[in-house]
Formats: structure tokens, sequence, C-alpha cells
């Protein structure tokens, strides 16, 4: 850290800065624990949004493995090794070998497929909610800037 970015945060904790911080970090925490939350998508068990699209991931791309999976969302192989277990127990996904033993690429069973459906529809429901909320406060133009931003913080911790 910077001395001029030491000397805002140390001298007065109510600084423009530490307010982004704390209000990017809000957003963070808010945002992760309603990942984890399940949802009822109208399958057997109900399911975290990160199911759901790690589901409607696989459904969208047949055969792909998780190791592209792992790097397509920025995890480890083996935390998405644990999910897809997890999602095989459930009956949405199933792992199939193809040309030797290091090659398993996964596929939805039809209650994946039916969920990845079905989480699509819910997905577009509640973004096209969420941008008629936003709009309420916020210009078209503001609610396009906060989607580069995003875009742009995405490229940032990638790097």
């Amino acid at each position: 850290m910077n001395d001029s970015i030491n000397e805002q945060f140390s001298s007065n904790n109510d600084s423009p800065l530490f307010d982004k911080a704390e209000l990017l970090y809000r957003f963070v925490l808010m945002y992760y624990n309603f990942c984890l939350k399940t949802q009822d998508y109208g399958c057997e068990d109900k399911v975290t949004m990160i199911e759901a699209h790690t589901v409607t991931m696989v459904n969208d791309h047949p055969g792909i493995t998780i190791s592209q999976l792992a790097a397509h969302y920025n995890r480890t192989t083996s935390a998405v090794s644990q999910l897809v277990t997890k999602l095989e127990k459930k009956g949405l996904l199933t792992r199939k070998m193809v040309s030797n033993l290091k090659n398993i690429h996964l596929y939805t069973t039809s209650a994946g497929d039916s969920l990845s459906q079905t989480h699509k529809y819910y997905d577009s429901y509640e973004v096209n909610n969420t941008l008629d909320t936003l709009l309420e406060q916020c210009t078209p133009e503001e609610v396009d800037s906060f989607f580069k931003v995003l875009q742009e913080y995405i490229i940032m911790l990638n790097e």
C-alpha cells in the first residue's frame, strides 16, 4: 500500500476509500451468501446457485471436463470434483470415461437437463427483475457501467 493510502486509512476510517472498500466487501459477502442459499428449481433436491450454474454449464457443454470447469470458474480441480460428486449423488450429472482413465467427461442426466432449463428461465426472470429494480434508481448508462466494471474486475482478479 502506498503512503497516501496508508495516511487516508490510518487517519480516518470514514474516508471515501474505506467506504468504497467496505461497500465492496459487504456486497461480496451478501452475494456469496446468496449463492450458497438453496433454491427450489423444481427438481427433487433444492440446489444452490453454484450447483445450478455448474449443471447448466455441463448441459451447455456436454463432455466438459472437471479441469475445464475448474478453469472457467477459477476453482481448484479438487473443489470442482467434490461438487461434481455431490451433483452425481443428486442424480443431476454423470461421468463418462473417454479413451483413458484421465479423460473423464461430464454429462447431465434427464433430471440435470430439466434443472438446467428451469434454472435458465429462473435466471432470466431474476435478472430482468433486478434490472427493472436498478433502473428505478439508476440510469441505463449507470447500469451498463456497473456491468462494464464487473467485467473489468473479473479480468483484473484473473491476472
